[in-house]
């Protein structure tokens, strides 16, 4: 995958440099966003959280880790209810997925994606993004050595 990768007859309107990759945002509109978030092997996300932005997500290309956690999150293909809302991280789900998943968030979802396998290119499609609607629990960068 190269991260010269566009979304096809579209170009970005910013390009955002992170510790884990690059963000590459199409639109943001006060009714939505569109992003192309492309992860390094070896790297991963913030675990976070936004207060108001729902967020769905398509993995394009590669094979993410994914953690997330919230009584509203579901899966397109499966449903998730958890009534234990007494931990932040009650209920932390991790699951390698492939291209073609889908997962769809509420405001309120614990969520981080990691690319401990390989690159990964991620489609966001989300309500509009706010700078400030983020609450970080633990920092992205480097995947920690799981030896």
């Amino acid at each position: 995958m190269s991260f010269d990768m566009d979304l096809p007859g579209m170009k970005p309107i910013d390009v955002v440099s992170k510790d884990w990759g690059v963000e590459k945002h199409y639109v943001n509109r006060p009714d939505y966003c569109l992003k192309l978030l492309l992860l390094y092997e070896g790297f991963r996300g913030s675990l976070h959280r936004h207060r108001v932005k729902t967020e769905t997500f398509v993995v394009m290309e590669g094979n993410p880790t994914l953690e997330w956690s919230s009584p509203w999150g579901f899966a397109m293909d499966d449903v998730y209810l958890n009534s234990d809302r007494g931990s932040v991280l009650c209920g932390l789900r991790k699951s390698v997925v492939t291209p073609d998943y889908r997962l769809h968030l509420l405001a309120g979802s614990w969520h981080r994606f990691s690319a401990e396998h390989n690159n990964v290119a991620i489609l966001e499609v989300s309500t509009h993004d706010w700078p400030d609607d983020v609450e970080r629990l633990e920092k992205g960068g480097e995947v920690p050595d799981v030896k």
